[in-house]
């Protein structure tokens, strides 16, 4: 999937992980430091990094995100999800 491109560049393969375990939401990490299971570490380590554009969108939202920061968050709320769906799919290429 991966090696494919748009006219937007190369996909981007995000990830959105919510787990019966719980835990505090955790959204475009740059690090798995603070993932809780190997299920979360996986799905983030497939993840991509975030272009700048979308970090730029992301902080504007108020994430905290930073160089290295991943399209992968974890446990978001509805209006989180709503969020990163949202950033993850907005266009950079509009016309």
């Amino acid at each position: 999937i991966r090696s494919q491109l748009s006219t937007d560049g190369n996909v981007l393969l995000f990830n959105l992980h919510v787990s019966d375990k719980g835990g505090s939401p955790i959204s475009f990490p740059a690090s798995e430091a603070a993932l809780p299971d190997e299920f979360s570490r996986l799905l983030y380590s497939m993840s991509s990094l975030l272009p700048s554009q979308m970090r730029t969108l992301a902080g504007n939202q108020g994430h905290r995100v930073e160089e290295g920061s991943k399209g992968f968050v974890y446990n978001a709320d509805v209006a989180g999800i709503v969020q990163f769906l949202e950033i993850g799919t907005r266009a950079s290429d509009l016309r």
